[in-house]
C-alpha cells in the first residue's frame, strides 16, 4: 500500500504552491510519489499536482509523461474547469 494516495498527495502539493513553498526535496518525494501510482488519480487530483508543480516552477518529466499518457486515456472524464 502506498503511504499517501493521491487525494493527499494532490492536497499537500497544492498547500505548498499556495504558500509559494519552493522546496525542491518536496516536489521531488511527491511527484515520485505521484507517479508511481498515475493511473489511480482522477482527474481533479491529477490537475491539481500538475498545477502545484507549474506555480513553483518544478518540471517533473516522470510525472508529466504519465500524466498526458493518463489524460489522453481518459479525456473524456476531464471536465472544462479541469481543462482551463
Amino acid at each position: 500500500a502506498h503511504e499517501f494516495q493521491p487525494l493527499n498527495l494532490a492536497l499537500i502539493s497544492w498547500g505548498l504552491a499556495k504558500l509559494s513553498y519552493q522546496a525542491e526535496a518536496a516536489f521531488e518525494a511527491l511527484c515520485a510519489a505521484a507517479t508511481s501510482q498515475i493511473d489511480e488519480f482522477v482527474p481533479q487530483n491529477l490537475v491539481q499536482i500538475l498545477w502545484a508543480c507549474a506555480t513553483c516552477g518544478y518540471r517533473d518529466d516522470a510525472l508529466l509523461y504519465g500524466a498526458s499518457r493518463v489524460a489522453k486515456r481518459r479525456f473524456r472524464d476531464f471536465s472544462s474547469q479541469h481543462l482551463s
